[in-house]
């Protein structure tokens, strides 16, 4: 049986898992002090098998991004995703005062979108919004 738990997530356990992706890998000094501030960080694991991870990043009030979502390959589309994501989701809740509302956003991986669609997600662009934009840096 899956079990998620919060804030286990190691340096080493998130380059495990972003390898497995194709992600690459990231120093483990730098994934630590991401760790520490990001909002939420949770992992799954099937019976004593580390096999996904789930972190949020935001401002604790309006904005919340999911920044990382990974479930091992040979898991995928077994509903691991979809536990994670419901635990984000009731993580912001239970941290968020009624009557407030919130925007969760993340950018999805190519080919992933209908995944996150079937939870409620919409695409952008959109009526009400524009496109997903990013942009990366590298500090040399």
């Amino acid at each position: 049986m899956a079990k998620i738990i919060r804030n286990k997530l190691t340096p080493n356990d998130f380059n495990s898992l972003t390898k497995l992706v194709g992600w690459g890998q990231l120093p483990l000094d730098q994934i630590s002090k991401a760790l520490e501030n990001s909002v939420y960080v949770a992992t799954v694991y099937l019976n004593d098998e580390l096999i996904g991870m789930g972190r949020l990043i935001g401002d604790k009030s309006i904005s919340y991004y999911i920044k990382d979502l990974v479930i091992a390959p040979k898991y995928q589309g077994k509903g691991y995703g979809t536990l994670l994501i419901k635990d984000m989701i009731h993580f912001i809740k239970e941290n968020t005062p009624k009557n407030y509302k919130f925007c969760l956003e993340l950018m999805s991986a190519e080919g992933k979108e209908p995944f996150y669609e079937r939870l409620g997600f919409e695409r952008t662009p959109s009526k009400s919004c524009g496109a997903g934009m990013f942009m990366i840096v590298e500090n040399n």
